[in-house]
């Protein structure tokens, strides 16, 4: 598997590259952003200065509020009062049988 661009996946099959272009999910938010590197826009909440609410932990370091990472390939993450919450994407694919 190797990454064509930030929206187009391929694999090697046979000696044949197949590809196909990520599908991102519907967001229900107001602000949003695509995250340098990726193709998916993903929710942006906004950060208040005036209170200080709790950080989160996750995969074993702490994060501070309104902190984003990514979890994996398909996965985006913000620390959000103490609550990790991730969204993943969903990849578009082009055969009957993906793996």
């Amino acid at each position: 598997m190797f990454r064509m661009d930030n929206c187009r996946f391929c694999r090697c099959q046979g000696g044949v590259s197949i590809c196909f272009t990520a599908q991102c999910g519907e967001l229900n938010c107001e602000r949003y952003y695509v995250p340098e590197g990726e193709c998916c826009p993903v929710c942006e909440d906004p950060v208040y200065p005036f209170n200080n609410p709790a950080g989160c932990y996750a995969n074993g370091q702490i994060r501070a509020h309104g902190d984003r990472w990514r979890e994996d390939d398909c996965t985006f993450c913000q620390c959000i009062n103490g609550e990790p919450h991730c969204v993943a994407t969903a990849c578009g694919q082009s055969c009957m049988n993906p793996v």
